[in-house]
């Protein structure tokens, strides 16, 4: 995104400034200093170092941060959200969101990958505007809110599958495949998605 544009772009130039300067004369150095990672010089064997790209990395978020305290007032700073330090902070925030986070993989192609959170509980207890939500993409919400809420009372649980497309409805996901609509997430795993309505009437009869 954006701000990983911007990180990486000023921790590249942090990187280039500190890689030693070829003495004059020093054609294989400077050659490889004005080269990539892949021409197996003085930049490669920079990158190649873990260590090394752990303090580069330590020492950028330190001074970045130090910059954002020495312009604050009062304890608040504005703070430029296209600078490195306003994409700091918004990856720092991320990062906080998805601590721990356990993301079932729904599939992937070389454009990404599409998953949801399965440990990020909502407080919200069952009820109506809940429901209406959680069936939005099945396109019988009206009538499937009823029985659905009968079905599962206050014991209805739903979980923040992520940022995105929070609009669009829930995802049932479980692990029987002789609902009528559902689709297994792959061949073996016995992981499924889908069979919203198959999945409240076996609740209400008490198969599941």
């Amino acid at each position: 995104g954006g701000g990983g544009g911007v990180l990486g772009s000023a921790l590249r130039s942090r990187f280039e400034a500190e890689l030693p300067v070829p003495e004059e004369g020093d054609s294989g150095d400077a050659a490889a200093k004005g080269g990539s990672a892949g021409d197996g010089g003085e930049e490669a064997r920079f990158l190649a170092n873990t260590a090394y790209c752990y303090r580069l990395c330590e020492g950028f978020v330190a001074e970045t941060l130090q910059a954002l305290l020495a312009k604050a007032k009062g304890g608040k700073a504005t703070v430029d959200a296209a600078s490195a330090g306003g994409a700091l902070l918004q990856a720092y925030q991320e990062a906080g969101q998805e601590w721990q986070q356990v993301v079932l993989v729904l599939r992937s192609s070389a454009a990404g990958a599409d998953g949801v959170a399965l440990n990020r509980p909502l407080a919200a207890r069952g009820n109506r505007q809940l429901a209406e939500l959680l069936l939005r993409q099945t396109g019988a919400a009206e009538a499937l809110v009823g029985p659905l809420l009968a079905a599962f009372g206050d014991d209805l649980c739903a979980y923040l599958g992520g940022p995105s497309e929070q609009e669009s409805g829930g995802l049932l996901v479980h692990g029987d495949g002789s609902l009528e609509g559902a689709v297994e997430v792959s061949p073996g795993t016995r992981i499924f998605t889908g069979g919203e309505r198959a999945a409240i009437e076996a609740v209400a009869a008490g198969r599941a």
